[in-house]
This record gives C-alpha cells, structure tokens and sequence, in this order.
C-alpha cells in the first residue's frame, strides 16, 4: 500500500496545480468536484500520521513534491477521536473492499460525534476508487498518506483484512497462472521481452493428471517454491486454506476460471475446458460430494492456432482415454465399479464435442444464408485461390479458425455453445448473436474488397496481393487526399490568420 499511497498523493498534488494553472476556483471548482468526487489526495493528514510511506529500492519521491506536501492542510485529533477514527478504519479494513461501513459506525456511535472534520459520515464518491487505499481514505475522508500509517498500527496490534490478504493472494496466483500460459502484458510485449522459459508454449496446461504432463497445480508448487522456497510455499498454501476453504487445486479447478472472467470484463484469455460428469456407480468425489470432471485443462486465448483441439485431443485426452478404458475393462474382468466405465464414455463425449467445434464452431442460419450468394472467388477462399465448389466454401466458413481480430467473446462463443467450458461467459443468446455477427462481418469485409473499398480482407497475411478495384481506384483515393490535405492547409492558414488579427492592437 506504500505505493498507492504516493500515487494517491502525487494525483492530488497535480489536480491541484492543473486547477490553479486554469484558474478554476468557486463554484466552477465546485461543480466539477461534484461531478468526480474530491481527489483523495485532497483530504487532511494526520499529524504524526504524515510522512512519506517507505518505498521499493529505485523508488523516491522528488524533493518538489515533499515541498508540496509539506503544504498540505493537517489536523490533530485528541486521542479520543483518533480512537473512534482507528475502530472505523478497523471496520472499514475488515470488511474488505466494498464492505458496508454500518458496522464501523455502529463500533464508534459513541464518540462520532466528537471526531470533527477528521471523520465525516456518508462521503459522496462519484467515480470508483482504484485502490482499497483510496477507498478507505474517501469513506473516512482522510488522506492516504495517514490513512496508511494508520493501517499500520492497526496491523501490528493484530488487525487483519481477509477480504484483501485474498484478493492479494489470488491476483499473485492469477498472474503467475496466465505467466505459466505464456502471457505477456502490454509493456512487456511493447519491450520485446520474451515469455519466461517456464511458460508452457503449446498453450494448453491440464488440470487432470495425464501421463508424463505436470498439472496445473504443480506447477503452480514450483514457481512458489522458486520465489519463496519451500517453506514460503507452504505458507502461501495455508493461508489460501484459510482464506477460501480451498487446497490449490481445487481453488484452480473451482475458482479461478469464474474470478478470471470477471477480472477481464467477460473476455477471459485463459479457457477453463471441463468434460461434463455422467452418473457414476463409482469413484472418486470430491470433497463437497460432486463428482469431478475426467479432465479439464486451461487454454491460452492467444495460442489458439488452428490446430489446438487436435493437440488437446492427441497429446491430452487420447493417452488418458486409453488409461481408463484399460482401467475400465480392469474393472470388468475383476466385476469391480470404480467409474472407469462411465468416465470412458465422459472424455469420449468431449472428445466428439471438439471434433464438432473444429468442423463447425461458426456454423449458423446467419452464415448459410450469407454463403448461397457468396461468389466463388479467391476473396471467399484464402485470398490466393478460390475455393474449388461451394461445399468446400461452407466446410471452411463453418470451421473454428480463431482470429483475434474477432475478439475473445466470438472465439468462445462456440466452445461455450457445445458445453466446453467449465462454467459460461456469455449469455446463450449472446453467444449465439456472437456467431451470426462474425458470419456477417467476415460477408461485408469480403464485398468492401471486390468493391476496391478495403485492399484484402482483414483476416489474411499483407503478402496476399489487393484487389484489381482496389489497385484500380488508386488514383481516385491519391486525388481525394490531396484535396483533403489542401482543405486542410487552408483552414490552418485561415485560423493562422484570425490569430494574427487578435494580437494586433
């Protein structure tokens, strides 16, 4: 929380010196506050409560900002009301974020009254707060610089916040997880830095034991182990227990897929696939009584070539399938039931699932309808040839090619639609309007081609060479921008000139 803390600080610092530098100041300060909420940085610190918090080694504060800090307004609570100020916090803080601050005020009722200015009920925040940080110190409308000294001594008489310790632990695992996939952020692909040597580079990691394939879970072990040693390992696994009720590998199997999506907004890039438990006999459950998939594994949205159910069925699920159909007739010859019988006929079901998204994951009425029109040229093939008969044309249009520029909601679509996923993204009718618009996005990108408005279709390599209305229009598109460039330099000239007229006396 050090950091956020100086974040929080240095963004109200700055609004302060943008507002003073455009002079707004009274009402006008005043409705634009109450559209967004006074910047948390504004609030008052805490004498003693003041100092800048410790930061990581190559972290420092300027010495302009701590002139600038040095300016803002403090106060000084009695003990009483600094008091009734940490019991609200150390409600606030327990609650987690989020969490109602009725039991903090029920806590302190008896002193509230007496807090002043430091503790002000029912503070009105417009626009949602980045940090828990920010969040405490707007509910108690106290900067966070003390706000986080506060939480301090809280923490060191005892003081714990469950609510975040989780959040915290599970973003750790979450990140690691999508590393071991192979993902990289942003700025790491913008620094051209490589996925790490750990990452998995197939994309697929399962979550069922197959044979001579570390799980999920295991690998999971070795990178905390490799952070924190053995004993850091364990503790970070015990405190997961305690804080969920879950070893790791349930909390994979069973959490993370569901946190994952929501912390993408519903545009997951790690796919939690899951084959669908029949009624057994027998076998293995889990804890909570429920019978556990006969294999699932994560699928990285970013390595979904068009080969990547074939690999999960080839190097995934066939060595398994042959596992406990031997297990299975194990069984039969010892008159014994472990569920072998019914698992083989699970994982032979989500096998014929992905053969059918992979011949036809994008089929729909939309796409049928579109393609009995569709000219046979090479913009409906592969932009080189075209397609030799229209079957051949339906056959390709309905497999599951993944394309990111369709974005993640379309490519899943199809794996959610043939009950793939361990739980949904998308609504049904979501899902199935997901299919359709591709259908008719994918019909009017190959017309703006043949009619010269688009070069060649977005989904193919730059090496495939324009279209003939494209080539042929050349000129037509050079007159237009040069006539665009000159309304443009006239209108320049045009304001040049006015400006001019302004500055003479």
């Amino acid at each position: 929380m050090a950091v956020a803390a100086v974040l929080h600080t240095l963004e109200g610092l700055s609004e302060r010196l943008v507002f003073a530098a455009y002079d707004i100041t009274g009402d006008d300060l005043a409705a634009v506050l109450d559209e967004t909420g006074i910047p948390a940085g504004w609030y008052s610190l805490i004498r003693g409560y003041d100092a800048v918090p410790p930061l990581p080694d190559g972290l420092a504060v300027p010495d302009e900002v701590l002139t600038l800090l040095g300016s803002e307004p403090r106060v000084a609570p009695d003990a009483a009301n600094l008091a009734a100020l940490k019991r609200r916090l150390r409600s606030l803080y327990e609650a987690g974020p989020g969490g109602s601050a009725a039991d903090s005020e029920r806590a302190a009722a008896a002193t509230d009254d007496e807090v002043d200015e430091v503790v002000t009920p029912g503070a009105s925040i417009p626009i949602p707060t980045e940090t828990f940080l920010e969040e405490l110190a707007q509910k108690l409308e106290l900067h966070p610089i003390s706000v986080y000294w506060l939480l301090e001594e809280l923490r060191q008489e005892g003081v714990r916040g469950k609510p975040e310790e989780q959040r915290l632990l599970e973003d750790r695992l979450s990140v690691l997880v999508l590393r071991l996939l192979g993902h990289r952020w942003p700025e790491q692909v913008a620094a051209g830095e490589p996925a790490p040597e750990w990452a998995e580079p197939g994309g697929i990691i399962p979550l069922t034991a197959v044979s001579g394939k570390a799980t999920l879970a295991e690998r999971l072990r070795a990178r905390l182990r490799a952070g924190d040693g053995d004993l850091g390992a364990q503790q970070t696994e015990a405190l997961l227990a305690e804080l969920t009720g879950l070893s790791l590998e349930d909390w994979l199997r069973r959490q993370f897929f569901a946190r994952h999506v929501r912390q993408f907004r519903y545009r997951p890039i790690a796919w939690h696939l899951a084959s669908r438990p029949l009624a057994r006999t027998g076998g293995q459950r889990s804890r909570s009584g429920r019978v556990p998939p006969a294999f699932e594994c994560l699928l990285y949205y970013h390595a979904c070539g068009g080969d990547i159910l074939a690999r999960l069925r080839t190097q995934h699920i066939e060595p398994l399938l042959q596992r406990t159909r031997a297990r299975a007739e194990e069984d039969r010859r010892q008159q014994q039931e472990s569920g072998a019988g019914e698992q083989v006929r699970e994982l032979e079901a989500f096998t014929a699932a992905l053969v059918h998204v992979e011949e036809t994951g994008f089929a729909c009425p939309e796409l049928d309808k579109l393609l009995a029109t569709e000219p046979l040229d090479r913009w409906s093939g592969d932009g080189q040839w075209s397609p030799g008969s229209r079957e051949e044309l339906v056959h390709q249009e309905r497999g599951w090619h993944v394309d990111s520029n369709d974005g993640v909601r379309v490519n899943i679509a199809p794996l959610q639609l043939a009950g793939l996923l361990a739980s949904d993204v998308l609504k049904t009718a979501d899902a199935a309007r997901a299919i359709a618009g591709r259908a008719r996005w994918r019909a009017g990108e190959r017309r703006w081609v043949r009619e010269g408005k688009l070069p060649r279709c977005g989904w193919m390599p730059e090496s495939v060479r324009p279209s003939e209305q494209w080539i042929a229009l050349a000129p037509q598109r050079e007159a237009e921008q040069r006539k665009l460039a000159a309304k443009r330099a006239a209108a320049l000239a045009r304001i040049g000139g006015e400006e001019m007229a302004g500055r003479q006396p």
